[in-house]
């Protein structure tokens, strides 16, 4: 699928939803996780969304950019932009875990498409 295909595939979600208020929306961000080692794509992302937000976790970083409320948010592979350097190693004690009840769960599910199979 091109960018323009995508494009188009979004304007007509879009379309729909402008068609029926009513329905629930998703959440206002769209996800990418596809920029893994390529730092010159990586490089290109950045120019291309102009003002960014940069944020950090432990093995992974965020491009932001958002669009009228939208989110558009890359996921990059830290190591794909950073050079790991262990400064400090620290000890971490053992840690037991106490015995506990955990649900073990079934669903029976009722059809909700009555007449168009099941679902």
């Amino acid at each position: 699928m091109t960018n323009a295909e995508y494009a188009q595939g979004l304007r007509q979600i879009a379309a729909w939803y402008e068609g029926h208020p009513d329905v629930p929306r998703p959440a206002p961000k769209v996800e990418v996780f596809t920029l893994a080692g390529d730092v010159d794509k990586i490089s290109s992302v950045i120019r291309a969304l102009g003002g960014v937000k940069k944020e950090y976790a432990e093995t992974f970083l965020w491009l932001t950019r958002d669009f009228g409320g939208v989110e558009l948010k890359f996921y990059v592979a830290r190591s794909a932009v950073c050079t790991k350097r262990v400064v400090s190693v620290q000890h971490i004690p053992e840690q037991v875990v106490p015995a506990r009840d955990v649900e073990v769960i079934e669903w029976d599910c009722k059809p909700i498409l009555s007449g168009d199979g099941d679902v």
